[in-house]
């Protein structure tokens, strides 16, 4: 629509920059009763409790919940929960400051790149909706802030606003260590772009009238990062633990194993039709490549390579850290290089396909057996029906929580996801778990065990679905002697 209206209506014009805050303030109030999930449990609900208990007594967390990162979102949370108190919807509408920058930051980039009002809006909508980063912007989720101090530090280069990079990448050096590596890579292509693209002189003069910006962020991280070792004697994490397997290092299977990862992960949820897009226009106009390799297209592209460059290493070398989210900056800058090729070949069927592409990613789940990122696509909210019926079949069973043994995200205290005070949970799946929850957003249950479900050990005792998901609870059949 924006597309047709707003050469028509001025005042659409004006209305363009809002309309995306409008969109994601009404995501807010649509999620504001659910609950953490996922990563969230960890780094929304743990952390934040634990200074929201201890009256910010204490700077550094317990190793137990200490995932290597700085503490500012759990304390920014826990701050907000001691202003207004410790909820679900508290929690939800203390990222607005943050879904309002990002919708922002991302509008100002798309009209940086895209001239046109209309294509600007069109082109801001279809980055929110994409699956991976809508996914995040549904939780109370640092990386909403990543994302947008991103937007802002990246539009700061671009525009030479010093004060954008100041804050953008402050907030990015203290958000997570990605959030670091993000800071670093925007630094080295501000160089690449002035040199390569807007052909500027570069003498060693320049390289720290570059850096100054970026100075503050860059000083308090690493300030983190040395207090945080002196105080721990560990960085990243430590052997005990429970993400340490995720930082094991690969073999080479393993790192074969981590690039087909890559390149699912490229594809995953949708964006195999922004590829197709990118072919089609690139093939179609290849005898007229000055029509879309412009100096702004040649500039995302260098921006995305050195994203890329800075991603990769953790990516391919190491176990687990190979989810969506971890690639959501560059998500976000090849989504931007499409749609300025879709601009300048002023295509707007490839617009139409990319948007349509993008939201059928939310439908795309795949089969038990598989395991899927969970964070990454709005179909987990379905899991929070799912897991409200299955309380209330066990409440009218009288089977306590605590008999019922399951995997990540559903094991221990429901307070750890419902910020409700209730400290019964499921627990741990064992080999001697009576009853069993499994649902479909559970990745820990192997095959084996998915096999045990199918045959004769279990029999099925309640099951619900909500949307295109499944939750199902077993009950273990005791052998003679039990």
């Amino acid at each position: 629509c924006g597309l047709y209206l707003a050469p028509k209506f001025p005042l659409l014009h004006r209305l363009s920059p809002w309309i995306p805050v409008i969109l994601v303030t009404f995501l807010v109030w649509l999620t504001r009763h659910d609950a953490l999930f996922w990563d969230t449990i960890q780094l929304a609900g743990k952390q934040a409790d634990w200074y929201f208990q201890n009256d910010f007594r204490h700077f550094f967390l317990p190793e137990r919940i200490d995932s290597g990162h700085p503490p500012l979102f759990g304390m920014y949370l826990a701050g907000c929960w001691k202003i207004f108190g410790r909820s679900l919807v508290v929690s939800h509408l203390a990222m607005l400051p943050g879904l309002w920058l990002l919708a922002l930051g991302s509008y100002r980039l798309c009209a940086y790149y895209l001239r046109s009002p209309g294509w600007a809006l069109a082109a801001c909508l279809l980055l929110l909706a994409d699956s991976v980063l809508l996914g995040q912007l549904l939780l109370v989720s640092p990386d909403i802030w990543l994302m947008a101090a991103f937007s802002w530090t990246l539009s700061g280069v671009l525009k030479k606003h010093s004060h954008s990079i100041i804050l953008g990448a402050f907030v990015l050096c203290l958000i997570s260590t990605r959030g670091m590596m993000t800071a670093a890579a925007l630094y080295v292509f501000g160089l690449l772009q002035a040199k390569f693209i807007r052909h500027e002189e570069l003498r060693i003069p320049d390289l720290f009238r570059r850096l100054w910006p970026f100075l503050p962020g860059a000083l308090a991280g690493a300030g983190f990062l040395v207090a945080h070792a002196l105080h721990t004697g560990w960085l990243g994490y430590h052997a005990d633990s429970p993400w340490a397997g995720s930082f094991a290092r690969v073999d080479a299977d393993g790192f074969l194993k981590n690039v087909v990862v890559l390149g699912w992960r490229w594809l995953d949820y949708g964006r195999v039709f922004l590829w197709l897009v990118l072919f089609v226009l690139v093939w179609r106009n290849r005898k007229l490549t000055s029509r879309w390799w412009t100096p702004e297209t040649r500039e995302l592209a260098v921006l995305l390579a050195v994203l890329l460059l800075f991603y990769l290493p953790s990516f391919l070398l190491y176990t687990g850290l190979n989810g969506h989210r971890y690639l959501l900056p560059a998500f976000l800058s090849f989504s931007l290089l499409v749609l300025k090729i879709i601009y300048e070949c002023r295509a707007k069927w490839a617009y139409a396909l990319s948007l349509i592409g993008l939201l059928s990613g939310y439908f795309w789940i795949y089969p038990a057996h598989i395991a899927q990122q969970w964070d990454a696509t709005p179909q987990f909210r379905q899991h929070f029906e799912i897991r409200k019926s299955v309380f209330e079949f066990l409440e009218q069973q009288n089977i306590p929580l605590e008999a019922v043994g399951t995997v990540f995200p559903e094991i221990g205290p429901r307070d750890w996801r419902d910020l409700n005070g209730q400290a019964e949970g499921f627990s741990r799946f064992g080999p001697d778990s009576r009853y069993v929850f499994r649902s479909s957003v559970m990745n820990d249950f192997g095959d084996s065990v998915l096999a045990e479900f199918e045959g004769d050990a279990y029999r099925v005792i309640f099951e619900t679905d909500s949307g295109l998901l499944e939750g199902v609870l077993y009950e273990r059949i005791l052998a003679e002697g039990e």
